[in-house]
């Protein structure tokens, strides 16, 4: 963990060898790369593993992320809260 001046920034290790995108809720992050795709819900402590790569990944404030990749591959992760 690092601080810069009144923020507080926690360094996350990433499971996806090579992230390419990394999208975030509360809690919640998605990194997808082409080696594979991770999710992790306790704010980066551990990492599950996706069975598929993608190249783009967007979350959106209702809980829901969205992964589009080679293709025309896609997919949605919705966090319930």
């Amino acid at each position: 963990m690092t601080t810069s001046s009144s923020r507080t920034h926690r360094v996350v290790l990433l499971a996806a060898a090579t992230a390419l995108a990394l999208a975030r809720l509360p809690k919640t992050a998605v990194a997808v790369g082409p080696t594979g795709s991770d999710v992790t819900t306790d704010g980066g402590s551990t990492w599950t593993r996706f069975t598929r790569s993608f190249d783009s990944v967007e979350c959106v404030q209702t809980g829901a992320c969205w992964a589009s990749g080679a293709g025309g591959a896609a997919a949605r992760l919705v966090v319930e809260r």
